[in-house]
């Protein structure tokens, strides 16, 4: 998973806990300042509702007909208002309740007539309790002391309705989701966008990687954020200590064979010269040394031409390349009139390879195919699939000399198809060398007379 998609899971995650979070507590402090409201509404009331209690003569509470508070007149109202007298055994109860009991439910009706004195709390104590039909009922239990000295005992409830608290919590909570909701796809979308700056430098680091596989630059930018830039900057040393050393390698080699060769031609010259100083066996020893130490000189000068081990490719169009090998090759082996077929729907076709390594595999090849054929070489070359970053090589020829390809015994460098066939017996050890450092695949089978040989390597067909 790319560090882009990581992060962005990551902070999406923290988004949505703290969005989640933040909604609870918001909400928990709101319906708590709604509670506390309505506690406070009903505290009010019963205040004006003990302040609005009168003594009658006989020394018991009696509350006017009409009250300071409208709504507690109005009958269906959303606030309700009773007081009960404790019942004594000379005397009936006093019960009292609001012109707003009238218009009820069934219910709140039924319910007032089971009201009486609350004998469980104590006098003095508010008692906050929600009633079944949606209200919450403020309780209050009081110790009246009549102008006779006597003590009476009342319960002072007040019930407000929670419908338009409720509503207030529904629609507070809708608007609170909307706006939530709102805010974390505004943040979602500047986190899109902050990501996408925050790392673009690397992004940019990334598209320049893969010029450089193609070819199209040769090193990285420096112009970028210093958290990356000593990353860029030792890349860049890497590339060209890497080329420093492939072109000292290659320099060595080329050295070293040429400080053979001269030595070698001598021996040839006297060898040439001075036949009669040695017997013939010993001339053809000597000769069969001189042979396999010019055959070593000539695979590793061969072998160090492979750009493989350079870890930056360039694009290399094989089209030019075949053609040439082909008009060299049916030159050499003008006497088999070697019949080519070739197929390839475009010419823009681009491997990754170096060029000298591109040709040195291209060359191994139809040299081996034009060698081993009797007539005709199939030569065909697509794309292993949409939008695929490989190419398909498919090398065809007609032959009579084998029957069953031992693959593994071929590829080792000096071991050859025919024996008798001239030949070093290094072509297909090149090139699979050549394959396998570019890690692609390399095939070699036998049906119906023909031995194919598939390459799969890096590379596009551009139309």
């Amino acid at each position: 998973m790319s560090l882009f998609y990581r992060n962005l899971i990551a902070n999406s995650f923290i988004l949505i806990l703290f969005l989640s979070a933040s909604g609870v507590f918001i909400h928990h402090i709101y319906q708590k300042d709604t509670e506390d409201f309505l506690s406070k509404q009903l505290k009010d009331n019963l205040y004006a509702l003990l302040a609005s209690a009168k003594e009658n003569e006989q020394g018991n509470i009696k509350m006017p007909r009409q009250l300071p508070n409208p709504e507690l007149n109005r009958p269906g109202s959303q606030i309700l208002a009773s007081v009960i007298m404790k019942k004594a055994k000379e005397q009936s109860p006093y019960r009292w309740f609001s012109l707003s009991y009238k218009n009820q439910s069934s219910l709140i009706n039924k319910q007032k007539q089971n009201l009486f004195y609350d004998d469980k709390n104590t006098a003095g104590d508010y008692i906050f309790n929600n009633h079944p039909e949606n209200f919450k009922q403020l309780s209050l239990n009081i110790s009246w002391e009549n102008y006779q000295q006597i003590e009476q005992q009342y319960t002072f409830r007040i019930l407000i309705s929670r419908n338009d608290i409720d509503n207030k919590l529904d629609n507070f909570e809708q608007k609170l989701k909307f706006w939530l909701g709102t805010t974390g796809v505004i943040l979602y979308v500047i986190q899109l966008l902050l990501l996408y700056w925050g790392l673009y430098p690397l992004k940019q680091a990334s598209l320049e990687i893969e010029k450089i596989q193609t070819g199209e630059i040769t090193e990285l930018d420096t112009n970028y954020p210093k958290e990356i830039s000593l990353l860029t900057i030792n890349i860049n040393k890497l590339i060209n200590y890497s080329n420093g050393q492939l072109k000292r390698y290659r320099n060595s080699l080329g050295d070293l064979s040429h400080s053979l060769k001269t030595p070698l031609a001598v021996i040839q010259g006297y060898l040439d010269n001075n036949n009669s100083t040695h017997s013939s066996n010993e001339q053809r020893e000597i000769q069969e040394q001189i042979n396999n130490i010019n055959n070593k000189i000539q695979y590793h000068l061969q072998r160090a031409s492979i750009a493989s081990d350079k870890p930056l490719l360039v694009k290399t169009n094989i089209f030019p390349l075949i053609q040439k090998t082909l008009n060299a090759l049916n030159k050499v082996y003008f006497d088999k009139d070697i019949q080519v077929k070739y197929e390839q729907t475009q010419k823009n076709v681009y491997c990754h390879l170096d060029e000298a390594d591109a040709l040195e595999l291209i060359g191994n090849l139809l040299d081996n195919a034009f060698k081993y054929a009797l007539s005709s070489v199939q030569i065909s070359i697509q794309a292993e699939s949409d939008n695929s970053t490989h190419l398909i090589i498919n090398l065809c020829n007609d032959t009579d000399t084998v029957k069953e390809i031992p693959v593994k015994q071929i590829l080792e460098r000096g071991k050859r198809l025919d024996e008798h066939t001239e030949g070093q017996g290094i072509g297909l050890y090149l090139v699979a060398d050549i394959v396998r450092s570019y890690q692609g695949e390399l095939d070699i089978s036998n049906e119906d007379k023909q031995v194919c040989i598939k390459v799969k390597l890096p590379g596009n067909i551009y139309l």
